[in-house]
């Protein structure tokens, strides 16, 4: 039998189609021979599966026990028609979840090789799928959905008590999770030793992309066998996190929202493999390990409640009632996929990450669970993401009381200031503290929305002689409460001093109040002989204005945000509003 016909034999028998992936690997679906019948499934033709499957196939075809040269010239030719055959063609491989034609389909990874096919008007089990799904090594199956009594409220009686902003915050990852359009967040679970982590990571997981290695272990990853796993699994779930570096938390950021990464592909050439991914990601740890400002805002934060006493349940009877109940829950998460599917909500404002807030109401609002709950959970959050990334910064409180005070200047003497308050407040050295203006610049920008979430508002601006400069000041509580719209509008006054004197520089920020900052508020401070505050920054008061021989007149306002800039020439100022830093 010559290799063209053996070749054709073995894409008869096994329905074999070979094509390229947009990586340019050469994949291979092909239908197992089972009873009851299999779906196709796809394989990497230079694998070891799909050579174990060409040798198993030429023992039962030909009786050949060992045939190398025969498996390698079927491997090749197949290889080759890939490439360059009349019916070469390019085509997607996915892992277990995949959004096309206004459905989901979800691997099932059985035996069968099913898919559960969920569009608008619901969902159902097949095994004529859609797409070419392939199976990492160690994927498990997720169960057959069967719809009954239960649904999801059987999922949260299983997990540790928690309130309705958490159950909405693990459900809206779930439903993210299973539609790959949308911009995965980051779920991360929180709590004491004792309080159910580990098993709600578990649980979830199984709900969602079910595997042999369970939850891994993060610390040892570096970014590129963080970009490796990602490659070779779906979701990505770590337990005892303790601590997270500055690259790996980049490298979560890119995989959950989806990137790419580029390594050489041997040590011995300048070929390159290209990895693109995006993928659910689930961290739990005891202690608060997310401190960056890009991954907090990917994220969903859960704490859970400490069980403690006798209120523990044995592992295996837990896992034994999650198991009886995993079809059940799986249905209803379908169930709310294909209202998601059906619903055409839009909400008005969203928050970061506003693809998967929009999709997770739109399951919520059409399958009845507690509209609006998912947006509301995110945004209270705002706040404690703030105070987890400011927390874990050493000059945060330094910048703080500069910013009370008020501040125009560069960021080195924004640095000599905060090094100076620290040493004086007996603060010890920290490795983290920035060592250079540079470095102080760009933790600034890292943390500029934690800091307006506080209240701290962060300008640049064109400096007269120094090159850029920027401004910090504390925004008025009722002005920082719509920390989401950006910086309030600064309005540029001039103070004439005297008769023909100097025109001195002041602002005013949403009270309305003229300040003078920097090197002006030493120039003014001189001529009324008033001490400056100890961020360098004093109000000017009605009185100041008769002292200084002359009035205030408005010459300009920067209109940075929508809000409206005083309409008048302040010739008397109102008291500061309580601001919240």
């Amino acid at each position: 039998m010559s290799s063209t016909t053996l070749l054709q034999s073995f894409r008869d028998d096994l329905k074999v189609t070979a094509f390229s992936s947009p990586q340019n690997e050469i994949y291979a679906t092909y239908t197992p021979q089972r009873d009851p019948p299999a779906g196709p499934v796809a394989v990497k033709v230079r694998g070891e599966d799909f050579r174990g499957l060409v040798e198993w196939w030429l023992r039962r075809k030909k009786g050949a026990r060992r045939a190398p040269k025969l498996v390698e010239s079927i491997v090749s030719e197949l290889e080759g028609d890939a490439k360059y055959g009349p019916g070469a063609h390019r085509r997607d491989v996915v892992i277990r979840a995949t959004a096309h034609d206004g459905a989901i389909s979800i691997d099932l990874a059985d035996d069968r090789n099913r898919v559960v096919r969920v569009s608008p008007g619901g969902w159902v089990v097949t095994t004529d799928s859609p797409v070419a799904f392939i199976r990492p090594r160690g994927a498990e199956p997720l169960p057959e959905p069967r719809s009954g009594p239960g649904g999801i409220d059987a999922l949260f009686a299983l997990l540790p008590k928690l309130d309705q902003p958490a159950k909405s915050l693990i459900l809206g990852w779930i439903l993210a999770a299973l539609n790959p359009r949308v911009q995965f967040p980051v779920l991360i679970l929180n709590g004491a030793a004792g309080s159910g982590k580990s098993t709600t990571a578990a649980f979830l997981r199984g709900l969602v992309d079910p595997s042999v290695a369970g939850l891994t272990k993060l610390a040892r990853l570096d970014e590129s066998a963080l970009w490796t796993t990602a490659a070779n699994g779906y979701a990505l779930c770590f337990d005892n996190v303790s601590a997270i570096s500055a690259d790996v938390s980049d490298t979560l950021c890119m995989i959950a929202t989806g990137g790419s990464h580029s390594a050489r592909k041997l040590y011995t050439d300048t070929d390159t493999v290209l990895v693109r991914k995006k993928c659910p990601i689930l961290l739990s740890g005891i202690s608060e390990f997310a401190n960056r400002e890009d991954l907090l805002s990917r994220a969903l934060l859960v704490r859970c409640p400490v069980i403690g006493g006798s209120a523990y349940t044995k592992a295996t009877a837990l896992q034994a009632a999650f198991d009886a109940a995993r079809p059940t829950i799986f249905a209803a998460v379908l169930d709310l996929l294909a209202a998601g599917l059906r619903s055409d909500l839009t909400l008005p404002a969203a928050p970061r990450m506003a693809d998967a807030a929009e999709w997770v109401e739109r399951c919520f609002a059409g399958g009845g669970y507690h509209p609006g709950s998912f947006v509301a959970a995110v945004e209270a959050q705002q706040a404690a993401r703030s105070g987890i990334s400011l927390d874990a910064w050493p000059p945060a409180e330094f910048v703080t009381t500069v910013a009370a005070d008020g501040f125009e200047g560069t960021t080195a003497e924004l640095l000599t200031r905060i090094t100076r308050l620290a040493r004086d407040s007996g603060l010890p050295s920290n490795p983290a503290w920035p060592k250079s203006p540079s470095a102080l610049g760009v933790q600034l920008r890292e943390r500029e929305q934690s800091l307006l979430v506080r209240g701290i508002v962060r300008e640049d601006f064109p400096g007269r002689r120094e090159g850029r400069r920027i401004r910090l000041y504390c925004r008025p509580a009722e002005a920082a409460s719509k920390a989401e719209t950006g910086p309030a509008t600064w309005v540029e006054y001039r103070a004439i001093v005297a008769a023909g004197g100097p025109r001195i520089r002041l602002l005013a920020g949403p009270d309305d109040v003229p300040r003078a900052v920097g090197e002006d508020a030493a120039i003014l401070a001189t001529r009324l002989g008033r001490p400056t505050s100890a961020g360098g920054s004093f109000a000017l008061e009605a009185d100041d204005v008769g002292e200084l021989g002359g009035e205030i007149d408005l010459l300009d306002f920067v209109d940075t945000d929508s809000d409206a800039a005083p309409s008048r020439a302040s010739t008397s100022s109102p008291s500061p509003t309580e601001a919240t830093c």
